[in-house]
């Protein structure tokens, strides 16, 4: 339902049952499960990526030593990696997402596959290495919000950490 306030001009007539009942008018209940199988698996591999990245691979490239003595700087940086990792990799499936969600509802969504597949083609376009890196990295939204993202998993778990021990 938020999606479809996007770009439109506050009337101060619609509100969320008017809304959902257009939605349902134009597309039927399909629409309200539009992008979900692309959200589960985005937070799918998300979830994957960061608890991998981690728990396993990060500590790989810090002896133990040093994890111990500075293990609030060293936990506070391996969760600032690992999400904003997480993040990146994951975000092809949040891009399929979006598309969805932009789908006419009179229209059936483009299958994930077939999605990838045109925005390889697009990037391949670019006329160097560098701008399809820009093109990537702009069709993806890889910037501020990456980084919040990262900041947040880490700062998020430094909280957990600190409610438990009260």
């Amino acid at each position: 339902i938020q999606y479809h306030y996007w770009g439109k001009v506050d009337t101060g007539k619609e509100n969320f049952m008017s809304t959902a009942a257009e939605i349902f008018r134009t597309g039927g209940v399909r629409q309200f499960f539009v992008g979900t199988m692309a959200t589960v698996h985005r937070d799918l591999l998300f979830g994957g990526i960061f608890a991998l990245l981690r728990h396993q691979v990060i500590p790989l490239f810090l002896p133990e030593h040093k994890r111990k003595h500075n293990k609030k700087r060293t936990d506070f940086f391996s969760n600032l990696v690992a999400g904003t990792a997480a993040t990146i990799l994951s975000s092809p499936l949040n891009y399929i997402r979006n598309i969805h969600y932009s789908t006419s509802p009179s229209l059936a969504p483009e299958d994930s596959m077939t999605i990838l597949r045109h925005l390889w083609k697009e990037s391949l376009k670019e006329s160097s290495r560098y701008k399809t890196f820009l093109f990537l990295q702009h069709r993806l939204r890889l910037g501020w919000g990456t980084a919040r993202v990262g900041c947040g998993m880490a700062i998020g778990s430094k909280l957990y950490e600190l409610c438990t021990q009260v």
